[in-house]
């Protein structure tokens, strides 16, 4: 299990069609949140409905699934057909972990009920630690 503040390993997986997909196609570029989610569709429909606020705060959402979406979702899925991926990542499903552009973990959720605040303040404040990845530029002393 991988600890707060360490990076954590790259995950490949195929994707809903079967093709590979890898998180280390987003290092160095953007932040992660990562839903583990298995059958828990409420889970995965709650961050569909929010996509456009993590796209804002310059985050990929990826969703982890032990089976293809019944429905489309507008972010990249990986099928983990046997489980094995989602328990090297998380105690139990669904869970959300957060990475900053460099992969390092700024958070873990457990449960069906994301706080999407909260998950997006850890975006923003990894984002601020690193200007080069998104954020133009620091706000002034006088902010």
């Amino acid at each position: 299990m991988v600890r707060l503040n360490e990076e954590i390993p790259v995950l490949t997986l195929p994707d809903a069609e079967g093709r590979e997909h890898s998180t280390w196609a987003y290092k160095h570029r953007q932040p992660l949140v990562l839903v583990f989610a298995d059958e828990d569709a409420a889970v995965t429909r709650e961050f569909a409905r929010r996509y456009a606020d993590y796209r804002a705060a310059n985050a990929e959402v990826i969703a982890i699934l032990r089976a293809a979406p019944r429905e489309p979702l507008p972010f990249p899925v990986m099928v983990d057909a046997d489980g094995s991926a989602s328990r090297r990542y998380a105690e139990r499903t669904p869970a959300v972990l957060v990475t900053d552009a460099f992969g390092t973990l700024e958070g873990r959720f457990e449960g069906s009920d994301p706080d999407h605040e909260r998950i997006l303040s850890l975006i923003f404040a990894a984002e601020m630690r690193c200007p080069e990845c998104g954020v133009a530029e620091w706000p002034s002393e006088q902010s």
